[in-house]
């Protein structure tokens, strides 16, 4: 029974990873690419010469820019010069596999039926808009993966009043 059960969970999952992996090699073989370049101009981030030259001092003192996400955006340029693009677009697809997960799981959370939640997944991770904001180096998809993380926390915490859910739903 509790084998059956767990199948019933994970089997629309694995559907909802396949369908945003099989979205993903379509989005990219029509033109999608990602724009990691930091040097746009974007009020967000902190100047990029900072950011690889200074990174801890910028973070304290230019906290008005989202502080997480500069620093994420400093690690990476410090370790990757050369390749941060590609990295930034690594990072911002497990956030998509992430996000999908998540919501597939707030939704079976939430009681709605597994099929549903799949469903509801699937749709919002095939979305253009969803593709457009994965493929833009900006706090936006990170931060929408954060609250759908918090929300499933929050409903655990309500649920089994268990600590940690609770610490991570006030921390995000």
């Amino acid at each position: 029974m509790i084998f059956e059960k767990k199948y019933r969970t994970l089997f629309p999952l694995l559907g909802v990873w396949i369908i945003f992996i099989v979205s993903r090699v379509f989005y990219d073989q029509a033109g999608i690419r990602f724009t990691g370049d930091t040097y746009l101009g974007y009020w967000q981030f902190i100047d990029p010469v900072l950011l690889r030259t200074d990174l801890w001092r910028s973070v304290f003192y230019l906290h008005s820019q989202p502080p997480l996400i500069n620093l994420l955006t400093g690690i990476v340029l410090q370790i990757f010069p050369a390749d941060s693009t590609e990295i930034f677009h690594i990072l911002y697809f497990i956030a998509g596999m992430m996000l999908g997960t998540s919501i597939y799981f707030l939704g079976v959370s939430l009681h709605f039926p597994n099929w549903l939640s799949a469903m509801a997944a699937a749709w919002f991770i095939v979305s253009p808009g969803t593709v457009l904001y994965e493929h833009w180096l900006m706090y936006a998809y990170p931060l929408t993966m954060m609250l759908t993380l918090a929300g499933i926390c929050l409903y655990q915490f309500i649920g089994t009043k268990k600590i940690f859910g609770g610490c991570y739903f006030s921390h995000c």
